[in-house]
């Protein structure tokens, strides 16, 4: 995760280079930008475990046989239309959801333009929508079901 965020600071400087004056201390701005997203990325970690034990919170409440079933049958019509989505678009997707990566580590690793994947993503979002709209209210009945039980 270190190389990551080294990373993205070069891509920030990068992209920020035209407001930069290369007489000032590049190397203690440096420091202080990879210090900074560092402490960004640790929050979002706590942030992300305390989710995670609500959700496992949630999770430890009984679950009837039935609703067990109806959550891999939403797990698996998920999937599926996530199967079912254009190639490259469904790589962009699992790449950013599944794997974490950012925007522009995606851009860098297709060699393609962070737009395009900014693009490809709202595609792929949106055809997730469409295609799963049923389960909404589904899941969202179901969600309350086992939140007030």
């Amino acid at each position: 995760m270190a190389e990551n965020i080294v990373q993205d600071v070069f891509l920030k400087i990068w992209q920020n280079r035209s407001k930069l004056d290369p007489s000032q201390m590049i190397h203690s701005y440096l420091f202080t930008s990879v210090k900074n997203e560092s402490l960004k990325y640790l929050r979002h970690l706590d942030v992300e475990k305390k989710s995670k034990e609500r959700v496992l919170n949630l999770n430890d409440i009984e679950q009837t046989p039935d609703e067990q079933i109806d959550g891999k049958e939403i797990e698996i019509e998920v999937y599926k239309a996530i199967d079912e989505l254009p190639d490259k678009c469904r790589e962009i997707f699992r790449m950013n959801r599944f794997d974490k990566q950012k925007y522009a580590e995606i851009a860098v690793i297709l060699g393609i333009s962070i737009k395009t994947v900014e693009t490809q993503m709202g595609r792929a979002l949106k055809k997730l929508r469409e295609k799963l709209n049923h389960l909404y209210m589904f899941i969202l009945i179901l969600s309350l079901l086992i939140f007030f039980n």
